[in-house]
């Protein structure tokens, strides 16, 4: 028997401020070294109908050791392998960014309505004088989830609506 599904959080309710930075147990985390029992809770479900909760994410990130690379944030978050993936990160600060926004199209789903989706992620970091780079890592604040459908199974831009 399975456990009950807990409550999924929407992303509205949270602040988009990241908790007070702390320094990383070890720089040794990446996306490659991520921990097998570590699953992103991006990797299933619904992500446009019922989004899962910016803390439970946050929480994943954090025991997967992402958050200093946005770039392993994504190819260990998102469940990209085996589709056409376009990601693009838009740093806001010169040297030290303390905000991005990642917008990854993930194209090709093995699936009879649904072609692709969407995630725009938006993050933020902190200083931080004890973590090595200066700053926090990255956390999440915000995200929107969108899909495209196949043709003739709906609407094939990028939109909220359901395929046929």
């Amino acid at each position: 028997m399975a456990p009950p599904a807990a409550p999924v959080p929407t992303a509205a309710a949270h602040a988009p401020t990241p908790p007070s930075p702390t320094p990383p147990a070890s720089s040794a985390g990446t996306a490659s070294a991520q921990p097998s029992a570590t699953r992103s809770p991006l990797r299933g479900g619904n992500q446009v109908d019922a989004p899962t909760g910016l803390e439970e994410v946050n929480r994943w990130a954090t025991a997967a050791g992402v958050r200093d690379s946005l770039v392993d944030w994504v190819a260990a978050g998102l469940p990209t392998e085996g589709k056409a993936t376009e990601i693009d990160i838009d740093y806001v600060g010169a040297e030290s960014p303390v905000t991005a926004v990642a917008t990854v199209t993930l194209d090709g789903y093995l699936d009879d309505s649904v072609r692709g989706e969407r995630f725009v992620l938006k993050f933020s970091r902190k200083p931080c004088e004890s973590c090595p780079s200066g700053m926090s890592g990255w956390w999440l604040w915000d995200m929107d989830v969108s899909r495209r459908c196949y043709k003739g199974r709906g609407h094939d831009t990028f939109a909220k609506g359901k395929c046929l």
